[in-house]
């Protein structure tokens, strides 16, 4: 996507944060995260915009940067969250997206565009996180913002071909056999994506929704359906066939 619609996002999904934090203490718990409290949300939020700014001066061809740990305390945590994410919007109007970077996802361009879009889908659904947070525990219903369709189509996107691989490559290989279907109808795009034991997976985007092909496993719905479905939120997709495939490949 472009950047534009990226930098509208970031902006407005970490302003909506920054109030709904306001509203809550440190240890309210976050359902959607369920070993989260809203200091680990903050946490978490701060070791991203710290990666962004670390990896946009680092050598694109280098080694991992060093990321810092999050504080564990609230106030050090909320600090630090505020000033690297203070830090990376101020930076923003002016980066250019095509930029060289570092970047942790094998295969990936190694431009600022890899985190201008890491930046808009974390907040985007951290966002969610701290809604759900801010009604407690006890909520149930199916919350909104209005995900753009392609914003979310795209997000499916990053999701399959930059987050999986670096999940396959840093945390645990693929150890399974199959194929997974992801459909968002109202988009009329689907992804096919091919999974085999030690190597990450094929990803193949397919724009007949009436010539897919078989899968073992189907993840089905409206582009914001699939999407919050790969990464672990509430969400109206359904899910069909086997789906101990999806062990490795969805957000942990």
């Amino acid at each position: 996507m472009d950047k534009q619609t990226q930098a509208e996002s970031i902006a407005k999904h970490s302003e909506a944060i920054e109030k709904i934090v306001a509203e809550l203490t440190p240890e309210t718990p976050i359902p959607t995260c369920p070993e989260w409290t809203v200091t680990d949300l903050v946490g978490h939020l701060g070791r991203i915009y710290d990666a962004a700014l670390k990896s946009l001066d680092a050598d694109p061809e280098g080694t991992w940067p060093p990321f810092a740990e999050p504080p564990a305390d609230w106030d050090g945590a909320r600090t630090w969250w505020q000033e690297r994410g203070g830090e990376f919007h101020e930076r923003l109007p002016d980066l250019d997206p095509d930029a060289p970077s570092w970047v942790f996802s094998p295969g990936a361009e190694r431009t600022a565009r890899f985190w201008i879009d890491i930046l808009a889908h974390e907040l985007a659904l951290h966002r969610l996180d701290a809604e759900y947070a801010l009604r407690g525990p006890a909520a149930r219903e199916l919350l909104t913002f209005g995900y753009q369709p392609e914003f979310a189509a795209h997000g499916i996107s990053q999701f399959l071909t930059k987050m999986i691989p670096s999940f396959v490559s840093h945390r645990e290989p693929i150890a399974v056999t199959g194929t997974v279907l992801i459909k968002a109808e109202d988009v009329g795009r689907a992804w096919a994506m091919r999974l085999r034991p030690e190597r990450i997976p094929d990803v193949t985007t397919l724009d007949d929704l009436d010539a897919l092909p078989a899968a073992d496993v189907v993840i089905a719905g409206t582009a914001e359906g699939a999407y919050r479905a790969l990464w672990g939120r509430p969400t109206t997709a359904v899910t069909s066939g086997d789906a101990s495939l999806l062990h490795g490949v969805r957000a942990p």
